[in-house]
């Protein structure tokens, strides 16, 4: 289901969308919005939005970039949309968005620090899964997000945050 699934969302954006070597793929480089597009599609920095940059759809898995900040003008991510990625080392979550489901970011192995903006309001408990190497999780808010989140991704740490109400 996952294959047929991936080739028909392939199918239907082969006409706006390029990418630097395979679609869907864990040797993607770079998204590419191609011009005269009609489609709801941008790109920035090989990364791909919709068209008004409120939605981040997909951080390419190779990218090469250590480090990753979002733009203030994201509300939504896509589940799944931080899959597989080998080279991020540091992921800023951006102003804007203030509500983050489930598996955002997962196994991405080199990942070793998650900073959340002071607006985050509520974080799915499979928010972040799988990322071997994470280490360091700042919230710089001075209010604790509605949450309760476990990381177990094999066995280095656990850790519980309950709000008030708990």
């Amino acid at each position: 289901a996952t294959t047929a699934m991936m080739a028909k969302a392939a199918s239907a954006l082969g006409e706006c969308l390029a990418a630097s070597t395979a679609i869907f793929s864990d040797v993607l480089e770079e998204w590419i919005v191609e011009e005269g597009c009609t489609l709801d599609y941008s790109a920035e920095n090989g990364v791909l939005y919709n068209g008004d940059k409120s939605v981040l759809i997909s951080y390419p898995a190779n990218k090469a970039d250590e480090e990753f900040v979002m733009p203030s003008t994201v509300k939504t991510v896509e589940m799944a949309a931080f899959i597989g990625c080998t080279s991020l080392k540091r992921f800023t979550f951006g102003e804007s968005y203030t509500d983050i489901g489930e598996n955002v970011i997962s196994y991405c192995s080199a990942l070793e620090t998650v900073i959340f903006h002071e607006n985050l309001k509520s974080i799915s408990a499979t928010a972040i899964i799988e990322c071997e190497n994470l280490k360091f999780v700042e919230f710089k808010g001075s209010e604790v997000p509605s949450f309760v989140m476990g990381y177990d991704g094999f066995g280095l740490f656990r850790y519980t945050i309950f709000d008030d109400e708990q």
